[in-house]
């Protein structure tokens, strides 16, 4: 969490503009949305009749967690992390404000 708030403020992101949007956003955004919420829904309702996960399954010592994350778990922990870590830089290439670029005086 505390990685986030640090990007938040990177940003420093200002006032926002408004725009009319985008037509492929809505072509493509809605029936996605409604694909998304169809199949989320037949989730729901497929798995809602299967036993739930009890407290005791769950591995709950930090020795044990911590064996399951960097053992069994170690490359989808790492993919993650660099995933997180592109998602971060992207962030801040996107709000980077551009500098002027010097320009070239032509001679007459």
């Amino acid at each position: 969490m505390v990685l986030f708030v640090f990007v938040i403020m990177l940003l420093n992101a200002g006032e926002e503009e408004h725009t009319k949007g985008s037509r492929v956003a809505l072509l493509i955004g809605i029936p996605g949305m409604l694909i998304g919420g169809a199949l989320l829904g037949w989730v729901l309702l497929e798995h809602s009749g299967t036993r739930p996960v009890e407290v005791g399954s769950l591995p709950g010592p930090p020795r044990i967690i911590g064996w399951l994350l960097f053992h069994d778990f170690l490359l989808p922990f790492e993919v993650t992390s660099i995933l997180v870590l592109i998602a971060i830089m992207g962030a801040v290439v996107l709000a980077a404000r551009p500098e002027s670029a010097p320009t070239a005086k032509k001679e007459v």
